[in-house]
């Protein structure tokens, strides 16, 4: 799968970027992601940074998902079929989280926790920058050869030890 980084990204994006994908490919088993990320180019997984006032312009009814801060409103992301939007405004921690969790929504982690506190899904603010084991564990079975198509749930919790 090949990711693209376009609009108002700094090298350290790109940078951040490129480590995740390292990890990724790391604790993936079935699907890789391309090591030659494309810059303003098109690529499977295109994610597009632009400010705030540029996330409010996307069109409603072409969004898929979208993630904002509850007190605030604050968009962090919006994901429409053909790419994923990241708020160019964000900064630090919370800008790195917010890119490699668009890449991971448009791989099929929708999901959030209240849980796991230091988690790249933890569902409040948090100063998570990359994905803790918890979420490779995640990225493991999601992207491994344990569990495949038509197993029963019960083969699956012996699987996984349940």
């Amino acid at each position: 799968i090949s990711l693209s980084i376009s609009g108002s990204y700094s090298d350290s994006d790109v940078q951040h970027l490129k480590e995740f994908i390292d990890d990724f490919n790391v604790n993936s088993a079935t699907t890789k992601l391309s090591t030659n990320l494309n810059l303003q180019g098109q690529g499977d997984i295109p994610i597009f940074f632009i400010p705030e006032e540029g996330l409010l312009q996307v069109d409603t009814n072409s969004r898929t998902d979208e993630f904002r801060d509850t007190d605030t409103g604050k968009y962090y992301i919006i994901t429409t079929t053909e790419k994923v939007y990241v708020n160019s405004d964000l900064s630090g921690a919370a800008r790195k989280k917010w890119l490699v969790r668009s890449a991971l929504t448009k791989m099929g982690f929708l999901g959030e926790t209240y849980k796991y506190t230091d988690s790249i899904f933890y569902t409040n603010a948090n100063s998570a920058i990359e994905p803790n084991s918890i979420d490779w564990k995640a990225v493991q079975l999601m992207f491994g050869k344990k569990i495949t198509w038509g197993m029963t749930k019960a083969q699956v919790k012996s699987t996984l030890g349940l």
